[in-house]
């Protein structure tokens, strides 16, 4: 078997333990047991009690490797299915899928113990006993977390390591002590490495991408301006598009965002062959609409130089997040709510002035379903209460995943053993359920498609050029808009991954930056061509 000997892995760390430690022929003195065992000690559990920590609740908090392992394949009690999905779900944050199935292999070739002080072998009967109350469950529960983990939780860019050393244990060792079920794991495995090959690598390259995009039709000639559309409508169809992007969320994906920068993480867990961007691409189309929306809404606005119609472009937005909020769309919420709020959208005065009253108390109930203070606690509150469907804010599960993972140590010290390391389980736990959270609203809106209008908005953000650019944007604004005394401070701009302060370059006024800006295109009128230039 290729890997060497995955059955009965031979060193200490393998099992997650200080110290040598045979784990097929381990027995502790039954403080790890259950009453289950009914005082035999041969019954009794294999995971020492200094291997394991529980929490306030009775909820594991720590564990060895190991013992993690042993408890998602107890022979004396009910499995938590939550704790294993947990487990499932994260382990590649604290160990290898090689690892994993190691332990799993040799968990499943337990050996008949021997008695801790005589050194005696089990009597026939107890090894009956033994066989049929502990090996057979434990069996059959490894098999269990194995179908389990290939059915729900398989990634074949990490986990297809193990491939060729789990079919041949599936065709060997499982079919030996239980046949039919090693048909079915061997039926999974093989229809895994099937859909993964059927997957074509892209045979187009940038360029050539780049270059047909001059051949798509341009805009329609019948619509001269964004507020011609109904943002009822508009809001519907933006929220078609991106809710079939947060469908296509994987857990896996959410946790790779979160952890995509930390050491720890690229150490326990390297990225696919194919790179990081792969393992987060629907976290990436999120981010990149939103952030594309933000830009284009900033971008069409500053665009009209006629007041009174630049007025009428701010109420169709404002409106239109009005509409995103009763659809329970707060991720386009967000990023409607970032551009009018930006400084460059909220510098224009007397565009502002220009709003009657009813717009404004629009724009307040907007600025307070996003208020940021108090850890977002009006957002969290709603979207607590809410039913799905909903499209929560993609970008705060992220803030949400990375404050626990950096906030909580990889390992914790065993209470009952202050020289062993345990798993900090309660990390991965707490990880698991904003995964949830964001898993329960997974279901689709029951919305018509308009695919006009969907085209004409994917046109839109596909053709946006300075709102993708924090430094080009500031620039426009100061430019047609010079800056007072009394808004002097930076530009805050959000982009996808960070929030740049954008201020001028050392040397140079931001009248002058700006102008440097426009003079380079100036074979282009200022406008909506200006804006739309094709370097």
């Amino acid at each position: 078997m290729a890997g060497g000997a995955p059955y009965s892995p031979s060193s200490s760390s393998a099992l997650g333990l200080g110290a040598a430690h045979p784990f097929a022929t381990k027995h502790t003195s039954g403080a790890a047991s259950s009453a289950a065992s009914g005082g035999l000690w041969y019954l009794e559990r294999d995971y020492e009690p200094r291997e394991i920590s529980f929490n306030a609740d009775g909820h594991v908090s720590g564990g060895t490797l190991r013992c993690l392992v042993e408890r998602m394949t107890l022979h004396d009690t009910t499995i938590d299915a939550g704790f294993s999905n947990t487990f499932l779900l994260t382990f590649r944050m604290f160990t290898t899928p090689a690892d994993l199935a190691r332990m799993l292999w040799a968990r499943f070739d337990l050996s008949p113990p021997i008695h801790p002080t005589t050194g005696a072998a089990l009597s026939p009967e107890e090894l009956k006993k033994w066989t049929a109350q502990k090996l057979t469950p434990v069996r059959l529960r490894v098999y269990n977390l194995f179908k389990t983990w290939v059915e729900v939780y398989w990634l074949h860019d990490r986990d297809g390591e193990i491939v060729d050393d789990l079919l041949e244990w599936t065709e060997g060792r499982l079919r030996d002590a239980l046949p039919a079920p090693s048909k079915r794991l061997a039926e999974l495995v093989n229809k895994r490495v099937a859909v993964a090959a059927r997957i074509p690598a892209p045979s187009i390259s940038k360029n050539v991408i780049a270059a047909l995009r001059p051949t798509l039709s341009g805009r329609s000639p019948l619509l001269n301006s964004v507020a011609e559309l109904d943002p009822l409508e508009l809001a519907r169809q933006l929220t078609i598009m991106e809710s079939r992007i947060y469908c296509s969320i994987r857990p896996e994906e959410l946790l790779a965002a979160a952890t995509s920068g930390s050491d720890e993480a690229s150490c326990k867990s390297p990225s696919p062959a194919d790179g990081p961007a792969k393992a987060v691409q629907s976290v990436r189309k999120m981010s990149a609409l939103s952030t594309r929306l933000t830009g284009w809404i900033a971008e069409t606005i500053l665009n009209e130089h006629d007041q009174k119609r630049r007025i009428g472009l701010v109420k169709f937005f404002i409106k239109l997040g009005s509409n995103l909020l009763e659809l329970r769309n707060y991720n386009a919420l967000f990023a409607v709510f970032t551009a009018l709020s930006s400084s460059t959208i909220s510098r224009l005065q007397k565009t502002w002035d220009g709003l009657a009253p009813k717009y404004k108390a629009i724009f307040d109930t907007l600025r307070k379903a996003t208020d940021h203070t108090r850890n977002y606690a009006e957002y969290r509150q709603r979207v607590r209460q809410a039913l799905p469907p909903c499209l929560p804010f993609v970008g705060l599960f992220l803030t949400d995943l990375i404050f626990v993972y950096e906030g909580n140590r990889a390992e914790r010290v065993s209470p009952a053993d202050p020289d062993l390391s345990l798993i900090n389980f309660d990390r991965y736990h707490k990880m698991a359920r904003v995964v949830g959270e964001l898993q329960r609203f997974q279901s689709p809106y029951a919305l018509v498609e308009v695919p006009e209008m969907q085209a004409y908005l994917a046109q839109e953000l596909d053709t946006l050029k300075m709102g993708q650019d924090a430094q080009s944007l500031c620039q426009f604004t100061l430019f047609f808009f010079p800056r007072t005394r009394a808004d002097s401070k930076p530009v805050l701009w959000l982009t996808d991954r960070q929030s740049l302060m954008i201020e001028p370059r050392q040397g140079e006024t931001p009248s002058s930056s700006a102008a440097s800006f426009v003079s380079s295109h100036s074979s282009h009128r200022p406008g909506r061509e200006l804006l739309n230039w094709r370097g």
